[in-house]
């Protein structure tokens, strides 16, 4: 996924002697490099799941339903660094299988999801005469 890190860098700049030389201060985060990573495990494993893979990290259920076991997909270090990143990853999996017609199954064990037939929206027009 590539580091959510840079370097901080101070220069001297000498205009005498037209040198100038670096040290690194330090390090921050990057803007968006946490999330970038997991938007696109959030989408293959949305992919994964229409098209119905077998995989080490997708249960399928006998009725059709699938679970994901996001605890293989990001394993665990930090506690607090572990459950942000799941929780963001499981969110922006939610929000790429609702429009295929998968949605979370309400009282079943977490990362459950079922599919529902997408049904479109019709237009009904009344007349009267």
């Amino acid at each position: 996924m590539g580091s959510t890190r840079a370097d901080i860098q101070t220069w001297v700049v000498n205009s005498e002697t037209l040198t100038a030389t670096h040290s690194i201060s330090g390090r921050r985060k990057s803007a968006d490099g946490a999330t970038a990573g997991y938007n696109e495990l959030a989408s293959d494993v949305a992919g994964q799941i229409s098209r119905r893979w077998k995989t080490a990290h997708l249960c399928w259920l006998p009725d059709g339903q699938v679970r994901v076991a996001i605890s293989v997909l990001i394993p665990a270090t930090k506690p607090q660094t572990t459950a942000s990143r799941r929780k963001r990853f499981a969110r922006q999996l939610r929000e790429r299988l609702q429009p295929l017609g998968w949605h979370p199954v309400p009282g079943s064990a977490p990362h459950t999801y079922e599919h529902l037939p997408v049904i479109p929206s019709r237009t009904i027009v009344k007349t009267t005469l």
